[in-house]
């Protein structure tokens, strides 16, 4: 039989941006409040991006067919966009529409008729097309590979906070038994596990919930942060760092900074959005020491000297990298 070579249609959306992190570190809040800056559409959720940069890592498909099929998935995405076409009316979600920086035009696309007539438009107003992902630095050469004109807002968060977080979302014990979990599961000795477990040995031992959480926190931090350190100068460019800190308690400056590397700019609705998320928050020094002396009564010694290296490295600038 004749090999198949997909082939890639010239892409439609030119402007990706990617904002992302590992999981419970301030995506969302920060897609909300990008999706409001200067010809920018409103937010995704990025699943196809999540699950091909690990396949195209680990070589489970084929690096033609990935590039194809995302370019097909992108094309038709940011086409029925602009007719509002599968858009999400649900108005206590924070990717419906109605919940954007203007949601009227989401309303008025309702009646746009199809056609090339579209095409013309999406080519003309080159908006930015945003997507909230998870966990593509651990995976940064498989995205890559893949030709994809992107730039991306990468968050990291102090690990006490995100392991805290990480136990009371049930992240420690969800994986393979809760079906509203999309994340990529693999089977290792007849138990299932996210796929990036396949990345670190720890999590074959006996831990409990939170420690399995502290693990995931550790080694998806680490891998993310040498990923970052080894990629080319002219890839660490399309990567803007930052934290969920920054973000919270430095919210104007820190979006200023975001609107300048993405080439675009501030509105009235960035700063009405920074309002309505009660941003800037106010420090709560008193929790957090409640949250590490948690970790540190419920976890073994060895794991919690590990986190706590971690969180010193991660106040020195975001890891010495931001």
């Amino acid at each position: 039989m004749q090999k198949i070579k997909y082939f890639p249609l010239e892409r439609l959306a030119k402007n990706i941006i990617l904002i992302d992190g590992i999981a419970r570190s301030g995506k969302l809040l920060t897609g909300a409040i990008v999706s409001s800056f200067q010809k920018t559409e409103h937010l995704e959720f990025g699943l196809n991006f999540e699950h091909f940069c690990p396949a195209v890592e680990f070589n489970k498909v084929s690096i033609d067919f990935a590039k194809a099929y995302l370019n097909s998935y992108l094309n038709e995405l940011i086409y029925n966009k602009y007719l509002s076409r599968n858009a999400n009316f649900r108005p206590n979600d924070r990717t419906s529409v109605l919940k954007s920086s203007n949601p009227q035009l989401y309303k008025n696309r309702l009646k746009q008729k199809e056609g090339d007539r579209i095409v013309r438009l999406i080519n003309k107003q080159k908006k930015n097309l945003p997507f909230i992902t998870h966990d593509l630095l651990v995976t940064i050469n498989g995205l890559n590979k893949l030709d994809i004109n992107y730039k991306m807002i990468h968050l990291f968060r102090n690990p006490i906070d995100l392991i805290i977080s990480w136990y009371k979302r049930g992240l420690g014990k969800r994986y393979g038994k809760d079906q509203r979990q999309w994340t990529l599961l693999m089977q290792k000795k007849n138990k299932i596990y996210p796929w990036y477990d396949y990345l670190f040995k720890e999590n074959e031992k006996k831990n409990n919930e939170l420690e399995k959480c502290a693990n995931y926190v550790f080694f998806l931090t680490k891998i993310s942060l040498e990923n970052f350190k080894k990629i080319k100068k002219n890839q660490k460019k399309k990567i803007f760092i930052t934290s969920y800190e920054r973000i919270v308690y430095d919210t104007f400056s820190e979006f200023k900074r975001i609107a300048k590397f993405l080439n675009s700019g501030i509105t009235k609705n960035t700063i009405k959005f920074m309002k309505n998320e009660k941003c800037p928050k106010k420090y709560d020094k008193l929790s957090f020491s409640k949250k590490k002396l948690f970790i540190k009564k419920n976890i073994n010694k060895i794991l919690f000297e590990k986190i706590l290296k971690l969180e010193r490295e991660f106040s020195n600038n975001i890891y010495g990298i931001g």
